[in-house]
């Protein structure tokens, strides 16, 4: 029972972000856990919209920390 809501949720939670998200990544952003999922879509947005190069030292340092976990 909890399994099933728990992927109702996921699916809830992670359709909008398909839309946002490369076909390519699809299979993969998947398999990812949830939190995976948003760490996953902050790091492809930063790489889509924003030069992650330009962004403060702090915050480039955790771009790459979320980049290499993933």
């Amino acid at each position: 029972m909890l399994s099933v809501i728990m992927a109702l949720v996921r699916a809830f939670l992670t359709a909008p972000l398909y839309l946002f998200i490369h076909k390519d990544f699809h299979e993969a952003v998947a398999k990812m856990t949830l939190i995976d999922t948003f760490l996953f879509f902050i790091v492809h947005s930063a790489d889509k919209f924003c030069k992650w190069h330009r962004l403060p030292v702090i915050i480039g340092l955790v771009y790459l920390l979320i980049r290499r976990h993933l």
